[in-house]
């Protein structure tokens, strides 16, 4: 009885394993060919492309422009006023005469064209006031001091030598046309020789206020002794004249210096 219960369990399993057996089974479908990488490139100049990269800094470097060069004072006319004294000395008539004179020249220039060295055209007024000593045998030491006075207009032609500043060298011709007023005793007494009251007073002169300027403020260093030589130099006369005048009946040649620009 068992022996034909497992005879039968047998037939079953054979039974339902023929179907299972006749179905298609899966398999595996072959994909497509791969091809391996190329191989890496041989390291240049110590460069190891297998070697990690440093991340590079982003550098911003500032960009700075020059300042415009400072533009240079150019002005359309320079002022002048100067203070000096003058000594002239001449004849007439066969007697020295001698004048020394504190003079004041007030006036302005204007400059012609362009550039470094520039023709100057100038207006403007002198005036003098000081002592006529002329030869009288009548005077204790055979000399008499008398009082004179002249002022009048001036014109003055010339070259400034512009270097920027507010203050510039020049060199320059004056003329002048003068009125003079002599000592009141001439009218009691008067002199041979002496008189007149009109006069003409021309000069060749130099002005390099600006030059000793630039020495009296050079430098940063301030100092006792740099403060005394800055006084020495100041007392420097800033310009320099060769004039001739004729008034007061004589001819007189001589030279001027003053202080100022």
């Amino acid at each position: 009885m068992i022996r034909s219960l497992t005879a039968i369990s047998l037939a079953v399993l054979a039974i339902t394993a023929i179907p299972a057996a006749a179905q298609p089974q899966p398999y595996d479908v072959p994909g497509p060919h791969e091809v391996p990488p190329p191989p890496p490139p041989p390291p240049q100049d110590g460069y190891d492309p297998g070697e990690p990269v440093a991340p590079v800094a982003e550098v911003h470097v500032p960009v700075v422009m020059p300042p415009p060069p400072p533009r240079e004072y150019d002005p359309g006319f320079a002022l002048h006023l100067n203070i000096g004294a003058e000594l002239l000395a001449g004849q007439s008539q066969g007697q020295a005469m001698t004048s020394f004179i504190a003079r004041i020249h007030v006036g302005f220039s204007n400059p012609i064209g362009r550039g470094r060295v520039r023709p100057i055209l100038g207006i403007g007024a002198t005036a003098g006031m000081g002592i006529l000593n002329v030869e009288d045998r009548r005077g204790l030491d055979g000399t008499v001091d008398l009082g004179h006075l002249d002022y009048g207009p001036e014109v003055q032609v010339g070259l400034r030598f512009v270097n920027g500043g507010h203050v510039d060298t020049r060199l320059f011709a004056t003329l002048a046309y003068l009125r003079t007023n002599l000592d009141k005793r001439l009218e009691l007494d008067a002199i041979p020789g002496v008189g007149g009251r009109e006069g003409i007073r021309a000069a060749l002169g130099i002005n390099f206020a600006d030059r000793i300027g630039v020495v009296m403020m050079g430098g940063t260093t301030r100092s006792r002794r740099r403060d005394k030589a800055e006084w020495y130099i100041a007392m420097v006369p800033q310009q320099v004249e060769l004039a001739w005048e004729r008034s007061a009946g004589s001819d007189r040649v001589g030279a001027a210096i003053g202080w100022g620009i």
